[in-house]
Order: structure tokens, then C-alpha cells, then sequence
């Protein structure tokens, strides 16, 4: 696969998401614990998740960078919430983390060469998966739950885009 977006590009788009997802962290208990439709996490685990999925992310850049066709273990976001303190964990040491391993990603990113962008992984569930991609994934599903912690906070159901 080809680079789609240019490093500045993914740059501004990680600098974009990382600014949005720490405004989050502001936002008052209450509304933290909105749902985003009947039955889903609450904007409080959505936010977390964005933190646990944040370090996976940055673990698998890392490993295909570092290594030749390494392995990549798929995660239950439902486990790992529900067993790692989803509702529970303090927030303030999820906003560390988030902040944190988002800022060494972007450096790991800032310092790709072009070859590094084509370099891959292997997923446990998807088979080859590109650096870029990997990166491409850390905006994106930011900015996919994003949106479920807005509808949740403004009281909305939220309901995926098919596409």
C-alpha cells in the first residue's frame, strides 16, 4: 500500500485528535456517564478505551518498525474494559497515559522514513497490516468514538455510518 497521506498530514491529524480527546477529559462526572445508546459504554469507557486502544497502537507501530513481520495480538475491547477498570479507572491516570504514549507515537511518526510506512505486521485476526495503517487507525478510531462521547454528552443516540 501506498502512502496515502503525506507525514505532515498524519502528523496534523494525530495533533487534531489528541487535542480533542484531552478536552474529553474535562468533561463533568455527569456527563461522563451519559451513554451513547441503551445498553453501550458510557462516554466515561468510551474514553477509556481510546486510552487502552491508544497503547495497543502504539505498541504494534513499534513492533512492525522494530521488527521484521512481527506478530500482532488482537484485543477484546469488552474484556479490557470490563477488566481493567473501564468505569473505575481514575481518569487523571488515564489522561497521563493518553498523553503520554500519543506523544511518543507522533515522534515515532515524525521520524518514519518512506520505507518505514510500508514495513508490516502480521494480525493474529487481519494477517498483513502496513505501519501506515497502524497510524492511519490511531485518527481514525479517535475520531470514531469521538463521536459516540459527542451524542452521548448531547444526549443523542449514535448509531454507526454505513458506508
Amino acid at each position: 500500500m501506498a502512502n496515502t497521506l503525506t507525514s505532515t498530514e498524519h502528523l496534523a491529524a494525530l495533533d487534531r485528535t489528541r487535542t480533542a480527546v484531552l478536552v474529553r477529559f474535562r468533561l463533568s462526572p455527569e456527563l461522563l456517564e451519559r451513554c451513547y445508546a441503551p445498553g453501550k459504554w458510557t462516554a466515561r469507557q468510551v474514553l477509556v478505551h481510546i486510552v487502552d486502544t491508544e497503547t495497543v497502537l502504539f505498541d504494534r507501530l513499534r513492533r512492525i518498525l522494530a521488527e521484521d513481520t512481527p506478530p500482532l495480538v488482537a484485543f477484546d475491547q469488552d474484556r479490557w474494559t470490563a477488566r481493567l477498570g473501564g468505569a473505575t479507572r481514575p481518569l487523571h491516570e488515564a489522561r497521563q497515559l493518553f498523553s503520554a504514549t500519543h506523544a511518543t507515537l507522533r515522534r515515532l511518526v515524525a521520524d518514519m522514513s518512506a520505507e518505514d510506512w510500508i514495513r508490516t505486521g502480521l494480525h493474529s485476526e487481519r494477517g498483513p497490516v502496513t505501519a501506515e495503517s497502524v497510524v492511519i487507525l490511531a485518527h481514525k478510531h479517535c475520531t470514531h468514538h469521538l463521536e459516540q462521547i459527542a451524542a452521548a454528552v448531547d444526549g443523542r443516540v449514535w448509531r454507526a455510518v454505513e458506508v
